[in-house]
């Protein structure tokens, strides 16, 4: 009996101090001594996943990146404290949609892609909106345009590409509101949508939410799924963020997701009388590696860029393949696009990134008449 109390005192005094170590790391290590990078509330309005408004922090990655975020009046991280659902006099709109690419949160507010262009351009005649959900797929970039980017009336929509767009677009993944993105589904070469179920704050989002969490998965980079996949016995090699071993079964599935999607991107657009330019990421680690892009194009995540290239010809949309254009770079410079711990664009990859894009505007043969862009 003596043994067993003393059993109990000492699971108490362990089960206690644990509790009051988890109390000490929650709400003063990791807000205090090692700070979690912060994370903006999500919101669900007119059917779309965005950010509550009017929020600020600092997302961290390490000590690598300490970067300001803004959400404005209407739920998305810009320098521009709200969107102007009316034409400024005097100035030309483009809209940029994308995923975390978009999103932004790796640098500070002015830094990315939308703010770069839009300097480039000259703020005193354009004005760029950005639209950026981190997690959307290519799916979700044309329920954002039908739903949320033409009531801002845009001259020009933007619509950034990564790797992960296409698969993501019919397939339903594990996550905190990846239902909440709207999907296709395929049959018999058939394509049929399925809008986005509301946004209900699943019962773990606390524990995402806390400091202590915030601080592993994202300020330290805890590789979860990774660990998840290693007990699985899932060892698939990846490039660009996708399975290698399924861009070859699902290349079928890409060329259809794509040019439907494209087909109604550019039906949207021209509802408005908005030109559509859709630009796709490269291979960045290729690049690095000095790998022949060759085969990649062929055979690798780089054939995702070449069925764009090919939706978007058919479908007369604009279309920019920035790896060519990031390996030539970096061919020069030697300068990395993204971070060492953190893969998405750099304010360097955000730089070129907007280079490219207001070169191709400014090369434009209809910008001054259709867009009635003024150009410095």
């Amino acid at each position: 009996m003596f043994r067993v109390k003393n059993l109990i005192i000492n699971i108490a005094l362990v089960l206690s101090s644990l509790l009051l170590l988890l109390v000490f790391l929650e709400f003063i290590f990791f807000r205090f001594i090692m700070i979690a990078p912060d994370l903006p509330e999500l919101d669900f309005q007119n059917r779309v996943v965005k950010y509550k408004p009017n929020q600020r922090g600092t997302y961290r990655v390490k000590d690598e990146i300490a970067a300001g975020y803004t959400i404005n009046s209407d739920g998305w991280n810009s320098t521009y404290a709200s969107y102007n659902k009316n034409k400024t006099p005097g100035k030309s709109r483009i809209a940029i949609i994308g995923d975390s690419y978009i999103e932004a949160f790796s640098v500070n507010s002015n830094e990315s892609v939308a703010e770069k262009l839009e300097n480039k351009l000259g703020s005193d005649s354009f004005e760029v909106y950005r639209f950026g959900i981190s997690g959307a797929p290519m799916s979700q970039y044309l329920h954002m345009l039908r739903r949320e980017v033409i009531k801002y009336h845009p001259e020009m929509v933007i619509i950034v590409l990564v790797h992960n767009d296409f698969d993501e677009s019919y397939r339903f993944l594990k996550g905190s509101y990846g239902s909440n993105f709207m999907k296709i589904v395929i049959k018999d070469n058939n394509v049929s949508e399925i809008e986005p179920e509301h946004f209900i704050r699943p019962w773990y989002m606390p524990i995402r939410e806390s400091a202590t969490w915030r601080y592993l998965a994202y300020r330290q980079q805890v590789p979860y799924n990774r660990i998840k996949d290693i007990f699985l016995g899932n060892d698939a090699e990846y490039q660009a963020n996708i399975s290698v071993a399924s861009i070859a079964t699902e290349k079928d599935l890409s060329i259809i997701t794509t040019n439907y999607l494209f087909a109604e991107m550019k039906k949207a657009c021209d509802n408005i009388g908005a030109e559509l330019l859709v630009i796709m990421d490269g291979d960045r680690k290729a690049i690095y590696s000095r790998i022949n892009s060759k085969e990649l194009y062929n055979n690798g995540a780089l054939s995702l860029n070449s069925i764009s290239g090919e939706a978007a010809g058919r479908n007369g949309i604009d279309f920019i393949d920035l790896h060519p254009f990031f390996e030539a770079d970096y061919k020069e410079h030697k300068v990395k696009f993204d971070f060492k711990y953190d893969g998405h664009w750099n304010a360097y990859g955000h730089e070129i990134a907007a280079g490219v894009i207001y070169k191709h505007i400014k090369d434009m043969d209809i910008s001054q008449n259709k867009l009635n862009l003024q150009m410095k």
